[in-house]
Parts: structure tokens; sequence; C-alpha cells
């Protein structure tokens, strides 16, 4: 579930960036049909592919939460590519049988959603500033373009 939670965040902001930049067509039943076939193709991209893309920049404004990905990854494949027995398998040196390292994979799948969050704001910014200052162009009736 941890890993399932972070990858959708990841799946998210790639999907809402690639969506921001990439130009829009006009007819809205056109934008469907280009922006559901992108979120399929997201989907369907591995997980380190996916976060491989993110990571450079996510970690230069998240040092400390940019690992976390990868360990709660390598969790998962472990267990569920049969490298290692539910019992055998340890996430940051714990054994996942006990409550405190489950409670522990959570909290870091939590914690770097938070933080995928305000790298999609960051993200986001450019956007926020040209629509605000289109706003206010607006209003002094002088038009953006």
């Amino acid at each position: 579930m941890a890993h399932l939670l972070v990858e959708n965040r990841i799946n998210e902001v790639l999907y809402r960036w690639l969506k921001r930049d990439a130009p829009a067509p006009n007819d809205p039943e056109q934008a469907f049909k280009v922006t559901a076939p992108l979120w399929n193709s997201i989907v369907k991209i591995d997980f380190a592919k996916k976060y491989s893309l993110v990571e450079p920049l996510f970690a230069a404004h998240f040092p400390a939460e940019a690992s976390e990905p990868w360990r709660i990854n390598d969790l998962r494949n472990e267990i569920f590519h049969g490298r290692r027995a539910i019992q055998e398998a340890k996430f940051k040196g714990q054994p996942i049988s006990e409550e405190q390292t489950v409670e522990s994979i959570f909290l870091a799948a939590q914690f770097v959603s938070m933080q995928l969050d305000k790298f999609d704001e960051l993200v986001d910014l450019p956007h926020a500033h040209a629509e605000r200052w289109a706003k206010r162009l607006g209003e002094l009736g002088e038009p953006l373009l």
C-alpha cells in the first residue's frame, strides 16, 4: 500500500506536469482524447523509470526524502518478486513483521507524498504567476496576447 501511495503521487505529478506544458487542443472532446492516453501511458511506465524522471529535480528541493521512494520500492520488489519472504524482509534494517516498522513504512510514504505535492506546486509556480499576471493585465484592460 505504501508503494502504491507513492507511485500514484508520482503518476499525478508527471501527468499534471506534462499536461500543463503540452499544447492543449481548444476542443474539450479532443482534449480528453489527448489527456486520457497520457494518463494511461504514465501508469504503464515502471516505477524506476517514472521516479528517475522526477528524482533529480525532487532531490534538489527535498534531499532528505528523495531516497525514500527507492527504499519503499526495494522492499516491495523483495517481497513481490520472491527475493525475500515477508518474515525476512526489512525496512531501514528493521523487520517488517514489527508494528513499529510497518508504521515507519507508512509514515515514510505519507511524508514523501506530501513532499511530492509541494514539488508539484513548485512545478506549477510559473503557471500560477502567469495566470495571476494575465488576470491583472485583463483588469487593466491590457490583453496578454
